[in-house]
């Protein structure tokens, strides 16, 4: 199945927003560089979780039970200070016999009579929606003839308590062809030996072989959802887990990784699971700047809409493909007017009121100017080694 359309009314922190995404079923598909990343960016609080969330319920209505599955939070998702009915729809796609998809549209409604679903054509074994929160952990044990019930398949999504199931069980019985489909989605330096000694897969790190329970808690994170992931794939379709048509929502992708991983792990996502729909939140520049704006979504503030503090989700014509992480954060993706920090901005603008005054000042001020800024190395060399060509300017 794939998502092709969200729309949200008075949802949580969102006022109004209609939001396409891509996959690799979508028109156009066959001439995007990446036809099956979507990426939410955002400040913290301003919708992205929202927007994950409400796809799995809206397509989740009638296969589930929503308020186990919430823990009865639903009752508060209507925004507060909002109008209207609180509404998520979302238009999504399933797989036929024949050659067509079928097309339906569920509905998540919220409202003074409580809460109500509607989600035709669907039923629990078609659901091919699964769903990652920040916190995840595996754990041994659980049941496998669970993996594949729907509310299983998001849970840890909604609840951060929801443990992910450990691949030690089927690792080490895969074939080695699988096992470098896995590898090439792994992270830099990181690689599964498929072997498990004293009940752990061991895992080569920097060219260290150590057991999973070793490894740092970004590897171990990013191993849960990805492992969970291919596990439950495998079980859908055990001769090939990467043809299988599915979305993937991921809350906070980039949680607890190093820079260098954040430049690539889109790409081997996208690469290793091509037939799985993505629709991902982040915070990090660096996978922002390796996507093309039909492949971004940003959630920003909703200044038309009533009440305090409504958001919006917008696509947006600025392409930030191939920017620097300053380029990035300085767009009108992350909006910030500086990537320099507030303490730091605060001594310039001191220093630049002294300046007007005084010759040192002014050297210091453009001396901590061009700090840090490989542009400026001609201008910083000059103000250092000849401070006094500035002097003579100013008394001109």
């Amino acid at each position: 199945m794939y998502v092709d359309r969200l729309l949200l009314n008075e949802f949580r922190a969102i006022a109004h927003s209609d939001i396409e995404f891509i996959h690799p079923m979508s028109p156009g598909a066959a001439s995007r560089e990446l036809r099956n990343i979507n990426l939410l960016v955002g400040t913290n609080g301003g919708g992205k979780s929202t927007v994950l969330k409400a796809i799995a319920a809206a397509v989740l209505g009638d296969v589930v039970d929503l308020g186990d599955l919430t823990e009865g939070a639903i009752e508060n998702w209507p925004r507060i200070g909002g109008e209207g009915l609180s509404v998520a729809d979302v238009t999504y796609r399933t797989e036929t016999d024949g050659p067509t998809w079928q097309i339906s549209q569920g509905r998540l409604q919220i409202d003074s009579d409580g809460v109500k679903t509607d989600s035709p054509g669907i039923t629990a074994d078609q659901v091919r929606l699964f769903g990652y929160g920040p916190l995840r952990t595996s754990e041994s044990g659980l049941d496998d003839s669970e993996a594949l019930n729907p509310t299983s398949q998001v849970s840890n999504l909604f609840e951060k308590s929801q443990y992910l199931y450990a691949p030690e069980p089927w690792l080490s019985k895969i074939d080695s062809k699988t096992l470098d489909s896995i590898n090439a989605m792994m992270p830099p330096d990181t690689r599964l030996t498929g072997k498990v000694e004293d009940g752990q897969i061991q895992v080569e790190n920097r060219g260290l072989v150590v057991p999973r329970g070793l490894l740092s808690d970004g590897i171990q994170s990013y191993l849960a959802w990805t492992l969970d992931l291919i596990y439950r794939l495998r079980l859908v379709d055990k001769g090939d887990f990467r043809q299988v048509r599915a979305t993937v929502l991921v809350d906070e992708v980039d949680q607890r990784m190093h820079p260098l991983w954040q430049q690539s792990v889109l790409q081997r996502l996208a690469d290793g699971l091509p037939s799985v729909q993505f629709i991902c939140s982040a915070h990090s520049p660096l996978l922002a700047g390796g996507l093309r704006p039909e492949n971004l979504t940003v959630l920003e503030p909703d200044f038309d809409a009533p009440g305090e503090g409504a958001m919006k989700a917008s696509h947006l014509g600025e392409d930030i493909y191939g920017k620097t992480a300053d380029g990035v954060l300085t767009s009108s993706y992350f909006n910030l007017a500086s990537t320099r920090s507030e303490r730091f901005r605060q001594e310039l603008r001191s220093l630049a009121d002294a300046a007007r005054t005084t010759d040192d000042a002014a050297i210091d001020f453009i001396r901590m100017l061009t700090a840090g800024s490989s542009d400026d190395i001609r201008v910083r060399s000059e103000i250092i080694q000849r401070p006094d060509r500035l002097r003579r300017r100013r008394q001109r």
